[in-house]
């Protein structure tokens, strides 16, 4: 994955991926860290050799099929599809979603899902 990340409180790591074009609310640039991006937590458990993880996909409306597609076969629960703003441009589509198991072949497959959008 390409974006910043930071290590939170109880180990929390969250990686920010940002979308390639620019998002425009009534003419005005958003800026990445004004929350248009996809987000991803990764919560270490107990058990040390499981993590929760959470992305927060941040999809156009073409991408969402194929993204919840490739998620939904890797085993993540998907908790909602939502907008935040209603004129933004392109109109942006946020997914909850989450899975439990191994840090590295949940940082995968969540690479999977943003491979189909236009992440950076």
């Amino acid at each position: 994955m390409h974006g910043s990340a930071e290590i939170g409180e109880n180990g929390v790591v969250t990686v920010d991926v940002s979308r390639r074009e620019q998002i425009l609310l009534q003419g005005i640039l958003i800026k990445p860290d004004l929350n248009v991006m996809t987000s991803v937590q990764f919560e270490p458990l107990p058990d040390a050799s499981h993590t929760a993880v959470g992305p927060d996909f941040s999809l156009l409306g073409r991408e969402v099929n194929s993204v919840f597609m490739v998620m939904r076969a890797q085993g993540f629960h998907i908790d909602c599809l939502y907008n935040q703003e209603t004129d933004e441009k392109p109109q942006l589509y946020f997914s909850h979603q989450i899975n439990i198991g191994n840090a590295y072949v949940l940082a995968e497959a969540v690479r999977r899902g943003l491979d189909l959008t236009n992440s950076e």
